[in-house]
């Protein structure tokens, strides 16, 4: 089934081409999971693998294009879609790669919305707000890490206590894009956040994940929404 053949992909995009598990591994296997909800409400229960044509897929890109989806949006849906061709092509399942037939409309500009000094002071002062100060420590270096050190979700929730270097003033991000590590330098906001969070985390525990939800486990990323509810 169709089903079968994402799952095989997700598992190859993981273990062997080993992309971020928790960003690209994830979205990738939401938008295929998306398509195959399309395929089952518009008449393929069950998709068998014969689903995957042109024909059905030029129908889901038109259907997606009616929802007013912005052309870089439609092209990063597809993208996993025209990866699994790939696989499929590459493993024998099929001869050629039906994604490949269609014409993705012409990327636009990314909107990026840009943080003033004002309203990065107010997130951070909005912490001294939380009911108790370990929260609060917890909240000030997570913020700051994520402002001043410019990381991604899974990089931040990645940290261990032996990549903050405060002595050097820098954290070791060991699995960033690419799985690629580097080195980021940090000022005085971030290392004191950080220092601050230090004395609040409990020791002796069997990982030394940098943030904590709890005693016994490593902040995840419904934990982390949940520091910004």
């Amino acid at each position: 089934t169709l089903s079968d053949a994402i799952t095989d992909y997700v598992n190859f995009i993981t273990h062997e081409r080993r992309l971020a598990k928790s960003t690209t591994v994830t979205q990738y296997a939401s938008n295929l999971r998306q398509l195959l909800r399309w395929l089952e409400a518009n008449g393929y229960p069950a998709p068998a693998l014969d689903a995957f044509n042109v024909q059905t897929l030029r129908r889901y890109l038109y259907s997606i294009s009616a929802e007013g989806r912005r052309p870089r949006t439609i092209r990063g849906r597809f993208h996993p879609i025209i990866g699994l061709g790939e696989f499929l092509v590459t493993n024998g399942i099929l001869e050629t790669n039906p994604a490949k037939a269609l014409t993705m409309p012409k990327k636009d500009a990314a909107r990026r919305t840009v943080v003033t000094e004002d309203e990065v002071r107010a997130l951070l002062s909005a912490a001294e707000r939380l009911p108790n100060p370990r929260k609060i420590a917890l909240t000030r270096a997570v913020l700051s890490a994520l402002i001043f050190g410019g990381l991604r979700r899974a990089e931040l929730l990645d940290l261990r206590v032996s990549d903050v270097q405060l002595s050097e003033k820098y954290l070791l991000i060991r699995n960033g894009k690419n799985s690629k590590s580097r080195t980021v330098y940090i000022g005085e906001t971030c290392l004191n956040a950080l220092r601050e969070w230090l004395t609040f985390r409990t020791k002796g525990l069997p990982h030394d994940y940098l943030f904590l939800a709890d005693r016994s486990r490593r902040l995840s990323e419904c934990g982390l929404k949940s520091l910004f509810d």
